[in-house]
């Protein structure tokens, strides 16, 4: 049961995207806090190259930061989930 929790959890956090943007960059991680991509607009380009890489450490912070609340949050719900599971699991042989 524990493996595939584990399983499940992966699976769930890491096809989970969290965004983060800013002046024209946008960065996407997954909730595992795997980064997957960076866009960079045309007008972001214009600004110059330390103006982009500014904005892009701002975006992946914002990212970041999604990213961890929202592993938190799906962690949280099925911990829940176990929980109840195991309680089900608990009542059901308290029946026998």
């Amino acid at each position: 049961m524990a493996a595939d929790f584990r399983e499940k959890m992966f699976k769930r956090l890491s096809s989970t995207e969290c965004h983060g943007e800013s002046g024209g960059v946008s960065v996407v991680y997954t909730a595992d806090s795997t980064p997957t991509s960076v866009v960079v607009s045309p007008e972001a380009l214009a600004g110059g190259a330390e103006s982009v890489a500014e904005e892009a450490i701002k975006a992946m912070k914002a990212a970041q930061a999604e990213s961890q609340k929202t592993a938190q949050s799906v962690m949280a719900s099925m911990n829940k989930d176990l929980m109840a599971e195991l309680q089900a699991q608990e009542a059901a042989k308290n029946k026998k």
